[in-house]
Order: structure tokens, then sequence, then C-alpha cells
């Protein structure tokens, strides 16, 4: 799990879970979720801790290389979705990113619209130089000049 904060202090939750198929093939699942943080009391089992469990829970699994079984129904969740991480390598690694190239993004909000952001690629920097050095990870700033509302 991370969190990617912005100059407007606002936060955007992403989860990642890499899964196995029965068949080998290789899952990538992503869930980013906008919402304000609050503070609960430690006895109040809020959705949000129960997926951070299943998140950790799953992470233990794949690290001890045991197997763990993935419910995934995403009528309920459609925020949430699962695509074979070939589809996921060949458009990160085939697709060049580079300052002033034009970018549309779709976002499903927690009320379920949809809306279209379009911007421009504004700066590529490291990551973090000192603490993953030669990392292949890039922080991409942009500018965010239109937002559509389609549902």
């Amino acid at each position: 799990m991370e969190c990617i904060c912005q100059r407007q202090k606002t936060c955007c939750w992403r989860f990642s879970l890499f899964i196995w198929t029965e068949n080998n093939q290789l899952l990538l699942g992503i869930r980013h979720a906008n919402r304000p943080q609050t503070v609960m009391p430690s006895s109040v089992l809020s959705s949000d801790s129960m997926h951070i469990g299943l998140l950790a829970a799953a992470a233990y699994a794949a690290a001890t290389n045991s197997r763990f079984t993935v419910f995934y129904n995403p009528r309920s969740c459609p925020s949430e979705f699962v695509i074979p991480l070939s589809k996921y390598v060949k458009a990160v690694c085939h697709t060049r990113v580079s300052v002033g190239m034009r970018f549309r993004m779709l976002f499903e909000t927690e009320e379920s619209s949809i809306r279209r952001y379009m911007g421009t690629i504004t700066g590529i920097s490291d990551l973090d130089p000192v603490r993953w050095p030669n990392s292949h990870w890039r922080s991409v700033k942009n500018a965010v000049e239109v937002c559509l509302i389609l549902w």
C-alpha cells in the first residue's frame, strides 16, 4: 500500500496486489481510493483495515511461497480491477513518457461517477535516488487542465 500526496494535501491511496492464477498467469490488482483519513479508535474494524489485513495476509503468503485465495467480485466494488500482468508490463515497457506529452485518465470516484482528466506531463525525476539508486520507478509531475464528469 502506498500513499501519493499532492500539493493540495489530498492523499490518493493505492493498493497493489500480484496474483498467480491456477493456470500460472500472473495478474495485477490495483485499487485507488481518494478518501480523507480520519482517526478511529483501534477497536473499530473499518473496511479499510479489513482491506489492509487481506493485503498483509496475501503479502505474507507471497513472501513465504504459500498459496492463498482471492475472491474478486467486480460488481460489488467497481473501482477495483484486475488485469493480466503481461498487459501491464506491455503498457509500461512500450510507452515512452516525456515532458510535454498529453494524457487522458479515467478515474472512478466513491460516488460512482467517472471523471476524465486531461493534462500535460510537466516533469519527470527519480523517485528517490538516495534510497533506490538506479531504480526504474519515476516521479511524473503533471498539470491537469480539464476534468469532465461522465456519469
